[in-house]
């Protein structure tokens, strides 16, 4: 079997390769590929998941706020949500490659309350240029260029 297989900028060539040959190294180079920590979310699956971490907080929010009614002098924590909150924005981070110290993630869902407290000109590069940090869009633009 004579066949060229090109895959993220890698060729392989299989020359006098039986199929058997082929699929075996297929498996073993997705293997190595998918065990180097990567991958592959679009900016809709990126902003969308932004999105239901945004609206899990809000509704979080709203149901302690309707318990602190009702049990005013208790402290309650009905349910707790953090676990896969966070290994949610670690999948993000590593498909985006957001290895920051300070993660722009985190800092777009946790300082800047998933952008609503943005300000123009309030997030800066090194070079005093301006980062725009409004929307999830513009997070995921900003990632993927950097």
């Amino acid at each position: 079997m004579n066949l060229k297989i090109e895959i993220n900028g890698t060729t392989v060539n299989f020359e006098g390769a039986t199929k058997h040959d082929v699929a075996k190294a297929a498996i073993n180079y997705l293997s190595a590929y998918i065990n180097k920590d990567t991958i592959h979310v679009s900016k809709e699956m990126f902003c969308s998941t932004l999105e239901a971490i945004k609206n899990q907080k809000e509704h979080d929010r709203k149901c302690m706020k309707a318990l602190q009614i009702v049990f005013a002098d208790a402290f309650l924590c009905a349910y707790n949500n953090q676990e896969i909150e966070n290994k949610l924005v670690e999948i993000l981070q590593v498909a985006t490659n957001d290895k920051h110290k300070n993660s722009w993630i985190e800092y777009w869902i946790y300082e800047l309350e998933c952008g609503k407290r943005y300000k123009h000109g309030s997030v800066t590069n090194a070079d005093k240029s301006i980062i725009d940090l409004s929307t999830s869009e513009k997070l995921y633009e900003f990632l993927i260029t950097q």
